[in-house]
């Protein structure tokens, strides 16, 4: 059992969030394969109430990486209650490290893709960069094909 999976089991989860991961399966995009999804529901609390949901939303993403063997990570929050607070930093910066060695050769920017909603919309502020934000998963899955014609050969 990995030190993740391990992590994963022996936390517990905090209540009002879950979280569901899949792979990408599509044929309109090449490797779609290395692109995971992980759809999050219910609420994050404001301020550091919400510090074990945003380390529950970084195991999990962390851990849907692993599993699913992804270079490139969509992350639905449009079912997420989420107001403000600044600890759901802690995903991005975990992500970022975590991918950094795949994607620093190519030059390229860690494969992150976000959604978000009305429900979630303190993302926005958060995060402050509007290129990681798209309107639809289509959307999403076609730029992280994008991003995985940089890294992998042919």
């Amino acid at each position: 059992m990995s030190s993740i999976t391990h992590r994963l089991n022996s936390y517990k989860r905090p209540r009002g969030i879950s979280a569901r991961q899949h792979a990408v399966s599509s044929a309109h995009v090449e490797n779609a394969g290395f692109i995971a999804v992980i759809s999050f529901h219910g609420k994050i609390p404001d301020g550091s109430e919400g510090k074990s949901h945003a380390e529950f939303v970084t195991l999990q993403c962390v851990e849907a990486i692993a599993r699913l063997d992804a270079i490139c990570i969509i992350i639905d929050f449009r079912d997420v209650q989420y107001q403000w607070g600044n600890s759901l930093l802690r995903v991005f910066d975990t992500l970022r490290k975590h991918l950094y060695y795949e994607w620093h050769d190519v030059k390229g920017a860690t494969p992150v893709k976000l959604l978000a909603s009305d429900k979630s919309a303190g993302l926005y502020s958060l995060i402050g960069n509007p290129n990681m934000f798209f309107e639809t998963m289509e959307a999403a899955i076609e730029s992280c094909g994008s991003d995985l014609e940089l890294w992998l050969p042919e």
